[in-house]
């Protein structure tokens, strides 16, 4: 939460980030409360709440196009692997009027395995004009536009004032990161970027459930697939237990160097706790397949 005198009024105004779980992935987007000078706010400006991506996480104002007006900076966090944020962004609102305003105006996507569809993701187009404005020209353009599907519910001409909304997916052909734009809005263009793998998990997470200190437990293991047209080349250190507790638990595969189109090589994992309690570690799979390195979690407890 942020406040700034965003209608330059002379009167504080609110600026809240709605931050659900990151489990959830909802895009409740930023609201902004006007403030009327004696402690008390109006309802939400027009055009709230304002789409920023998922979980928006934190609130910097600032004047960052340098026009006079206070403008508003959102970081989103959208994912964790091995504990660390991925795919983290910034989205910057700014203060400003076009002929048609997009919100919000990029799209990021998770890890998204070929041949599968993304959830599909929001974006509000809103007529800032007095008159019509057509929209006969919306379409996804750029270089990896095939990866990401469309659907319009604008009508051709979007009357003065009032808004319409668009839903973007993600369907990868391709591995690695892909990019495209929203465009036929006249200066409003939507950025998107997803990153897309070759590699399948399954499953993505070991549970050994509790086991007793220094016995080993019953393997488990990991089928990993190459779901691609091409080889997948296993790289550097290829495939490895790392982590906070990774001397607790072992791996042995037969992935080799490489894996054709279509085929699949299995890791196997077993636990032996160390010491009593919660224990915690991943398979780091390191690979050419894109978004590498991919990660098994893996959990289990010490009696």
């Amino acid at each position: 939460m942020a406040a700034a005198d965003l209608n330059m009024d002379g009167n504080l105004d609110l600026i809240v980030a709605q931050s659900p779980s990151i489990a959830c992935g909802d895009n409740l987007g930023v609201i902004v409360y006007t403030g009327n000078g004696d402690g008390t706010f109006s309802q939400n400006v027009t055009g709230a709440p304002f789409l920023v991506g998922d979980n928006p996480t934190g609130v910097l104002v600032g004047d960052f196009n340098k026009d006079g007006m206070p403008d508003v900076a959102v970081f989103n966090a959208v994912g964790f692997e091995a504990g660390n944020a991925v795919n983290t962004f910034v989205t910057v609102l700014l203060n400003r009027t076009l002929p048609v305003s997009a919100s919000p105006a990029s799209l990021n996507y998770y890890t998204q395995l070929l041949g599968t569809s993304s959830k599909a993701q929001t974006v509000v187009l809103t007529n800032d004009t007095s008159s019509p404005y057509s929209l006969s020209g919306l379409a996804v353009t750029g270089t990896d536009s095939a990866d990401f599907k469309l659907v319009n519910h604008c009508s051709t001409s979007l009357k003065a004032g009032l808004k319409c909304s668009l839903n973007v997916t993600f369907d990868p052909a391709v591995s690695g990161t892909r990019t495209a734009a929203v465009t036929g809005a006249g200066s409003a263009t939507v950025s998107l970027t997803g990153i897309a793998t070759q590699v399948k998990l399954s499953p993505a997470k070991l549970n050994f459930g509790s086991v007793t200190v220094g016995q080993s437990s019953t393997p488990q293991t990991v089928t990993v697939t190459n779901v691609g047209a091409s080889s997948l080349n296993f790289t550097g250190t290829r495939i490895k237990v790392v982590g906070v507790d990774a001397g607790d638990f072992s791996e042995t595969n037969n992935c080799g160097a490489s894996l054709g189109a279509g085929l699949s090589c299995t890791i196997t994992v077993t636990f032996k706790p160390t010491a009593t309690g919660t224990r915690g570690a991943d398979v780091r799979i390191t690979d050419n397949g894109g978004a590498s390195p991919q990660y098994v979690r893996l959990g289990g407890t010490g009696t």
